[in-house]
């Protein structure tokens, strides 16, 4: 759960700073060659439009993975609850915290 929180808060980071940014990432961007001659300003039309809707997918990409992210955060607080249910030693469930926080900390640096 912590390695998929970890996940969606640096998609959601990347395509904010795309947003901001004005870049459509690569894989979000729509393409569409205009076979109508010679015709060039038709096709920067098409540009045009295909880009604006590929940054709207790419808000809405966003968007759902920070409603993912904020399910998440429901299950990971039931989780807990059942870890400490089950586990009453305080200093145990910290050493756990702490070993999955290194965890993805760790893979979050590498794919940075």
């Amino acid at each position: 759960m912590a390695d998929f929180q970890m996940r969606k808060s640096t998609h959601i980071q990347f395509l904010e700073n795309c947003i901001d940014e004005n870049v459509v990432p690569y894989e979000l961007m729509l393409k569409l060659q205009v076979e109508v001659g010679e015709n060039g300003r038709l096709q920067e039309l098409v540009d045009r439009i295909l880009y604006k809707t590929s940054m709207e997918i790419a808000r809405l990409v966003r968007d759902e993975h920070y409603v993912q992210l904020q399910e998440s955060k429901g299950s990971m607080k039931h989780l807990e609850l059942l870890l400490k249910e089950k586990m009453k030693d305080e200093g145990e469930i910290n050493i756990i915290n702490a070993s999955i926080f290194e965890k993805t900390d760790n893979k979050k640096k590498t794919n940075n």
